[in-house]
């Protein structure tokens, strides 16, 4: 690459732009799944959206493409010979307390968000874990906390700013480029760099939650149960019921170590926390023995504890399903592959119940793939990359023993190692891929956006 084209770029943008041969260039581009290796060109740390035009102008003059990292928790396809744009300097939020709404910059982690907003009542419909960026979790879908209540976190979306392949900021709305609003909400980062996002809040000032671990030889009978009470579960109860094998490390509460455990998740965001539903909590733990209890009523910004994602920087494998139904011989083999009995190297294998309002289309509609699943399956691997192959194997053979009851679609946002974009252009049905790849071809011809989770052929 030219250097003395790097220097203009360089001495003409606010921000931060590192090459291979600079200190802070490994830092920078080490993003949060440490299973892969990055190899950018160059990296630009936008200071402000002009930023962010001059860099993609560059790019497309120097025919490079481009990838954007928040936080990094999307990026399972590994950046080579590319231009990589960190947002993290452009972390806003504006908080409109009268129209419910929240506005969102491209860097800008759930945590701001979720402070922000808390003081009014409102909430955001956030994931499960508010160290993860907010813009890269909206564009993906975004199952969170309160989704069965109020649908997907891309439903709340109603307006944003977009810098195409052209270096053009564009506002993108409902009666602004609509086809490309439809796409993107749900299409992640294929037609783009969303530079601000207006979402809607929901008025949430308190739940009842539930974090609860049970010993080993409760997985099976409270799995049955929870699938015997999901079949009729009411919208306000979001829950989802894994199976963990935590490390023997400092930060894993003692009696989680090094075993195999059951967790059951739950949130219930009814106007008051209903005695009904306490009562079917209870009815699904007496079927087991819990060995570590977190619960009661707290605030929507005080719910990391429900999933205890990982907070630092690990390397993953992940891969997502869904099915329609829990019946008892898919938990059959679900459970002779990660049940107390197996000697399984996955680390997590998650049902997470989807349905209420996540099977609603919001108004305008958009492209959220796997609207119409009853449960997703999460499973994850932890570990030194060399080792990680032995996790995709046990994670595919599981996969493949469970094909009879998957659906065949996705979750965007949980594709993880699915990165083919055969493989991503399959979590929705034939039709919507093929409306996605032709706005694609039409705002991005050159396909300058194909990292993340690419709906395109190279």
């Amino acid at each position: 690459m030219d250097e003395r084209a790097v220097r203009d770029l360089a001495s003409s943008i606010d921000g931060i732009v590192t090459r291979p041969d600079n200190e802070r260039f490994l830092a920078s581009t080490r993003g949060f799944n440490l299973a892969h290796r990055h190899r950018p060109a160059l990296v630009v740390e936008p200071a402000n959206t002009d930023d962010i035009r001059a860099a993609i102008q560059f790019a497309g003059t120097h025919q490079l493409p481009v990838a954007v990292q928040a936080t990094g928790h999307g990026q399972f396809l590994e950046t080579t010979n590319a231009l990589v744009l960190l947002t993290h300097q452009l972390s806003s939020v504006t908080i409109d307390e009268r129209a419910r709404t929240a506005t969102i910059g491209a860097g800008t982690r759930w945590r701001r968000v979720l402070d922000a907003a808390a003081p009014y009542g409102l909430a955001p419909l956030s994931g499960s874990a508010s160290t993860v960026g907010a813009i890269g979790y909206l564009l993906g879908g975004g199952v969170g906390l309160l989704a069965r209540k109020y649908g997907f976190g891309a439903d709340s979306i109603l307006h944003l700013k977009m810098i195409g392949a052209d270096g053009v900021e564009t506002r993108v709305g409902p009666d602004q480029h609509a086809d490309l609003f439809w796409a993107i909400r749900g299409g992640k980062s294929n037609f783009g760099i969303v530079t601000e996002v207006t979402i809607r809040l929901v008025p949430v000032s308190e739940v009842f939650a539930a974090s609860v671990y049970l010993d080993a030889s409760s997985i099976d009978p409270v799995l049955r149960r929870y699938a015997d009470w999901s079949r009729s579960a009411p919208d306000d109860v979001t829950s989802s019921f894994a199976i963990l094998r935590p490390p023997d490390a400092p930060f894993v509460p003692e009696p989680l170590r090094n075993k195999t455990v059951a967790h059951l998740r739950w949130v219930d965001c009814s106007d008051e926390p209903s005695r009904q539903h306490l009562r079917d909590l209870d009815s699904i733990l007496a079927a087991g023995k819990a060995v570590l209890v977190h619960a009661g009523l707290r605030k929507p910004s005080d719910l990391d504890f429900v999933h205890d994602d990982p907070t630092e920087p690990c390397p993953i494998w992940e891969r997502t399903a869904q099915t329609q139904s829990l019946s008892s011989s898919m938990i059959d083999t679900l459970l002779e592959h990660v049940g107390a009995q197996a000697a399984s190297p996955l680390a997590m294998a998650e049902i997470r119940q989807l349905g209420g309002a996540l099977r609603r289309q919001p108004e305008p509609p958009n492209a959220v793939a796997g609207r119409d699943g009853s449960y997703t399956m999460l499973l994850l691997g932890i570990g030194p990359p060399e080792l990680l192959s032995a996790v995709a194997d046990a994670g595919q053979g599981l996969l493949d023993a469970l094909r009879p009851h998957l659906t065949g679609r996705s979750l965007m946002n949980w594709l993880g190692s699915a990165t083919s974009p055969e493989q991503v252009r399959a979590a929705w049905e034939p039709a919507t891929a093929a409306r996605l790849q032709a706005i694609k071809a039409e705002v991005d011809p050159t396909n300058m956006f194909r990292f993340g989770h690419p709906i395109v052929d190279e």
